[in-house]
């Protein structure tokens, strides 16, 4: 089966994926962004688990050089926007996860950032795709707990916050499908009637 015919029947048009996969570019951007100047004003800090600076710079960099070159990508009308989409969102879970790991885990907020990830991949992928990205973030969520645990001898009550977190995570991945799934519905609804 081809990817074409993978997402051929998939609630949002062309047009609408690749409008919402250059929003979501933009806010990778931003994001990008933000995490560098937090790590450099001091706001966000590095937890003990990887306590190495040039590993937090070096994970930063790229993930904001891969925020641009993913931006460049989607304004490329020769890109399978289906392909840069799902590429861009195993970017965001993958990187997103090293930088949990590298700043302390569930404390720094950017578990947040996974969720969002899981459920930006709910309507733009097929929901197996969805699922497994949902399944990674949160196994690296919960792995941090683990590993946080060992190493930094934490408390039982980050195991149950990052079990929520996991919990959370695949809720927002199926609620964000079907309510793509309805708006495909109202789409054709009104089509119809015009």
């Amino acid at each position: 089966m081809s990817q074409l015919e993978e997402f051929s029947e998939y609630p949002l048009t062309a047009e609408l994926t690749q409008r919402v996969v250059q929003y979501l570019a933009l806010f990778r951007l931003f994001i990008s962004l933000a995490l560098a100047f937090a790590y450099i004003a001091g706001v966000l800090v590095q937890g003990l688990t990887f306590d190495n600076p040039a590993l937090a710079a070096t994970a930063l960099t790229a993930y904001f050089v891969l925020a641009i070159y993913l931006y460049a990508e989607i304004r490329n009308d020769e890109s399978s926007i289906y392909f840069v989409a799902q590429i861009s969102l195993y970017v965001d879970v993958l990187l997103l996860a090293l930088l949990l790991f590298i700043f302390g885990g569930l404390g720094s907020g950017l578990g947040v950032l996974l969720i969002f990830a899981s459920a930006t991949a709910a309507i733009l992928l097929p929901l197996r795709t969805a699922l497994f990205l949902a399944s990674l973030a949160t196994l690296t969520i919960i792995g941090e707990s683990v590993l946080g645990g060992v190493i930094r001898s934490g408390q039982p009550e980050n195991l149950v916050r990052s079990g929520l977190y996991g919990l959370t995570n695949f809720i927002a991945a199926v609620l964000a499908h079907v309510l793509a799934y309805w708006v495909r519905d109202y789409r054709l609804i009104a089509e119809r009637q015009q």
